[in-house]
């Protein structure tokens, strides 16, 4: 088994952000998503667009522009995991190249901050998922949450689900995450951040736990004594 880490997606975002760590301490929680996609100047206390690729020079951006997007050229900004474009996936592709991967384990975090759960995995939109994939990550997603489950603090959703974007959002996904999906198994975690709940050592070791489960469930998978390449 081949295990590539790639630490920091959004490079050009974490230099942006004005802390090392969202914690709900720093800014509620419309404030968060205007540092995330920058404050709409037509309508101050407001996130602004989400896009995949945007051109500076069409639109009446923000200023700063939000840290979630990366600047691909001169004009041009993309958010990374939304475009082929983004040093993110050109660091994938790059590798995958060479090593031909067939299991992606995405770490996310994201607010859900009026939610319950602390913590989930997601799978594939339903209308681009693989349905010849789809009990394998269910398996290992649940691999994940029972993981979750031992550990004080955590308090996961109990069941994997579907990425729920719809129109503009969804094709992005559709896109870009398609192809990707047909070959490899694929799963993202989804981790609470802007909460004062989840302290910045508990995110962590969440995102450790969910690693250490995956790296687990994968060789579990293998039989004893079988050569695999990858």
């Amino acid at each position: 088994m081949i295990l590539s880490f790639n630490p920091i997606g959004n490079p050009q975002g974490r230099e942006k952000a004005p802390v090392d760590c969202w914690d709900g301490t720093f800014c509620d929680n419309e404030r968060f998503w205007c540092w995330m996609r920058g404050e709409d100047p037509e309508n101050p206390g407001r996130m602004w667009h989400r896009l995949n690729v945007w051109d500076i020079r069409n639109y009446h951006a923000p200023d700063p522009v939000g840290i979630v997007y990366e600047q691909i050229g001169e004009f041009f900004y993309a958010e990374p995991n939304r475009t082929y474009e983004s040093s993110y996936f050109k660091l994938f592709h790059l590798l995958d190249a060479k090593y031909h991967y067939d299991t992606w384990f995405d770490l996310h975090q994201c607010e859900h901050f009026r939610e319950n759960f602390n913590c989930e995995v997601l799978l594939a939109g339903k209308d681009y998922a693989n349905p010849a994939k789809e009990p394998a990550n269910r398996a290992w997603a649940l691999a994940v949450i029972n993981a979750w489950r031992q550990y004080p603090g955590l308090n996961p959703d109990p069941e994997p689900i579907p990425l729920s974007y719809s129109g503009e959002q969804a094709e992005y996904f559709r896109r870009n995450w398609g192809p990707l999906q047909e070959r490899m198994n694929i799963i993202n975690t989804e981790v609470k951040n802007n909460s004062q709940e989840m302290t910045p050592e508990l995110q962590l070791k969440a995102q450790s736990i969910a690693i250490e489960a995956s790296i687990k469930h994968l060789l579990e998978q293998f039989s004893p004594g079988q050569h695999h390449s990858r």
